[in-house]
């Protein structure tokens, strides 16, 4: 059987099989969905959300498409990423439109002297309701577009105790007027098992609803990642 939305068909089925490099992923619903044959799920959101305002059942939906997509781009791509890097504005820009363009001449800039630039990141608004990146990339920490700064000491209550911290700051975060606000970088060969970079990137999406985020891109990505290969 075929459901047709607005032009899209769609296949009822309670599997779904992924395979991520060199992950091979299998899910089994307790229910059957309706399985997307030619990717109209989002313009059935958008025409939905056109017709009143957005419901909790229509935004979680685009929420747990944005989940996905952010999942399935990490681990298919995990092998090529080495630092996690944050970007933050000094003015409170809390446009996601705005902020987005300077995102992207900021992925322009590392473009020109590193053609081969990969990324994988997500917006958030700090309680300011300024917005600012998390974004993992393939530029190695301590390289010339990642330079070292002075390492600094950083204490432990629980363990009562200082650290050393290596920290790493990209030189392309600005604009013709100057630095648009701070950067910082880690290490992700440093990270263990136990770390999930993709949980930590997509934690924010279920603290709470919020329209800001709504029919806005969720999910910044390069165009050169590998995308999984969907068996079933």
């Amino acid at each position: 059987m075929t459901k047709v939305y607005y032009g899209g068909a769609h296949t009822p089925t309670n599997v779904r099989i992924k395979e991520h490099h060199n992950i091979v992923e299998v899910s089994i619903y307790d229910r059957m969905m309706w399985k997307r044959i030619d990717g109209m799920e989002e313009e059935i959101l958008q025409e939905r959300a056109k017709r009143g305002s957005v419901s909790d059942e229509i935004q979680e939906r685009s929420l747990q498409r944005s989940f996905a997509i952010l999942r399935d781009y990490s681990l298919s791509n995990y092998h090529h990423f080495h630092s996690f890097i944050t970007l933050t504005f000094t003015d409170n820009i809390s446009d996601l439109t705005v902020a987005h363009g300077h995102f992207e001449q900021w992925v322009k800039k590392v473009r020109r002297v590193y053609p081969d630039f990969m990324y994988l990141g997500v917006p958030e608004f700090q309680k300011r309701g300024a917005v600012h990146y998390h974004v993992m990339t393939n530029i190695p920490c301590g390289s010339d577009l990642l330079p070292q700064r002075e390492r600094i000491w950083t204490y432990n209550k629980a363990k009562d105790k200082y650290y050393p911290l290596d920290y790493y700051d990209i030189p392309y975060w600005s604009d013709k007027n100057g630095k648009l606000g701070n950067s910082s970088a880690f290490d992700l060969q440093l990270t263990d098992d136990k770390f999930s970079v993709t949980a930590y990137l997509t934690k924010y999406f279920f603290k709470e609803k919020d329209n800001r985020l709504f029919n806005k891109v969720k999910v910044l990505h390069s165009n050169n990642l590998q995308k999984p290969n969907i068996i079933l």
